[in-house]
């Protein structure tokens, strides 16, 4: 989903894009994970869709297992990123260390979107500042 465009935006479309950014982060982090511990994520896996999802099932599985019984030499709290929201700050992982551990080494695709595409959008914006809302978001939003 695309954030709001502009620099002149509302601080409701400031909300939403800080919740979309921080959304689009924990799948980041998800992914930075795996890409910086298995070495099959760090560049365009060449074989048929099934089996591409035969591995990322797998890799998740062993993710899974060695977060629970290896948490701190497998992902330490400081490995991913994470947010401050008392200190009101974005502090990066070490994830980023890791050569194209991530998605930021992905060029970005322009297209349109649908006009349902900014209808879930609008709601979700609606949503965000209403009964989905979190007391610091506001403050937050502002910082981004």
């Amino acid at each position: 989903m695309k954030p709001f465009p502009g620099r002149t935006e509302t601080e409701d479309t400031q909300i939403f894009n800080y919740r979309l950014s921080r959304a689009r982060r924990t799948s980041e982090n998800a992914f930075g994970i795996l890409a910086a511990r298995f070495q099959v994520f760090k560049q365009p896996i060449r074989t048929t869709p099934e089996n591409v999802r035969a591995i990322t099932m797998a890799a998740v599985a062993l993710h899974n297992f060695l977060t629970v019984t290896s948490k701190d030499t497998y992902s330490p709290p400081d490995f991913v990123d994470r947010e401050d929201t008392h200190l009101g700050r974005l502090h990066r992982g070490q994830m980023h260390q890791h050569a194209q551990a991530g998605v930021e080494e992905l060029h970005a695709v322009g297209r349109g979107h649908s006009n349902q595409a900014k209808q879930v959008r609008e709601q979700l914006k609606g949503y965000f500042t209403n009964e989905g809302q979190v007391h610091w978001q506001a403050q937050m939003a502002l910082l981004h």
